[in-house]
């Protein structure tokens, strides 16, 4: 392990043993304080994460504006504490669950259940809750580049009961997910160039992942959207939502469908969004 690498984990595991201690309460406390901090002080994306929401609303006032990023960098900050925290953490939560039967209904299918989401809300949240109801989620995520890194993060997420594959992993992996009966977790609304398909997001063209729909297409596994938003101090609602099969026909109308899902819950809570994401980067091809 290179010196780099001992003092990331190091720091790590100590960050996440001191988080782990404190009570919801000293974690809202917490998150304030240094969400405040990083906003005032470590200016990184932030004017990206502020025309992101003037792009989304654009007939708000800048004061609005303002107020929405401010609240984002406490809510993520909060996220950020409440995952280093886990397992206790997690264990302190009051947690509602809407349509938890969609889930229950597809698994029975054994068709694979396509589990579709977005950086929005608590999302380390549901992913644990999945693990501790012990329904057989894979999630695709991004391997670090910090090897010890990596492993302290998958460990974290892993304590639940899930599983991952990564996104430079053979697709193998993932269809057996599928083919197993088992659930697969994408989190589709990042820009992909113009290898995604072009649907409107806060009505803008917006690159958008094709993956979800293709496995559809190819697997028949039963798509369901879902998120978990923070409704009150400690007190986190989990919603699962079908996707209408008229919108399964083609690519372009089952992206469309998910991400407008994606959209009306950040327009219920907007400033629960990951802002910081380009997520407009790349303009769609003129014909």
């Amino acid at each position: 392990m290179k010196l780099n690498e001992r003092i990331i984990f190091f720091f790590l595991h100590n960050l996440s043993h001191l988080a782990g201690r404190i009570n919801p309460y000293r974690r809202t406390v917490w998150a304030q304080k240094i969400g405040g901090f990083v906003y005032r002080y470590i200016p990184t994306r932030k004017y990206l994460a502020l025309k992101n929401i003037d792009r989304a609303f654009p007939n708000k006032s800048d004061y609005w504006k303002t107020e929405i990023l401010k609240k984002s960098y406490t809510f993520f900050m909060e996220q950020f504490l409440f995952f280093f925290g886990f397992p206790e953490s997690y264990n302190q939560t009051n947690i509602k669950v809407k349509n938890k039967s969609l889930i229950d209904e597809a698994l029975k299918q054994k068709k694979g259940v396509l589990y579709i989401s977005g950086h929005f809300g608590f999302w380390e949240c549901i992913i644990a809750w999945f693990g501790k109801q012990k329904y057989p989620l894979t999630g695709v995520a991004v391997r670090q580049k910090n090897v010890w890194a990596h492993q302290f993060f998958i460990k974290k997420r892993e304590w639940s009961g899930i599983k991952h594959v990564f996104r430079k992993d053979a697709l193998d992996k993932m269809n057996r997910v599928l083919d197993e009966g088992g659930i697969l977790g994408l989190a589709s609304d990042q820009d992909v160039k113009n290898r995604g398909v072009f649907v409107r997001f806060f009505n803008i063209l917006s690159s958008t992942p094709k993956g979800a729909a293709r496995f559809y297409q190819q697997k028949g596994s039963i798509p369901i959207f879902g998120v978990c938003s923070k409704e009150g101090h400690n007190q986190f609602l989990i919603k699962f939502k079908d996707i209408p099969k008229e919108s399964l026909a083609d690519t372009e109308t089952f992206t469309q469908a998910y991400t407008k899902l994606l959209e009306n819950e950040i327009r219920i809570h907007p400033e629960q969004y990951f802002w910081w994401h380009n997520r407009w980067k790349t303009p769609p091809l003129v014909k």
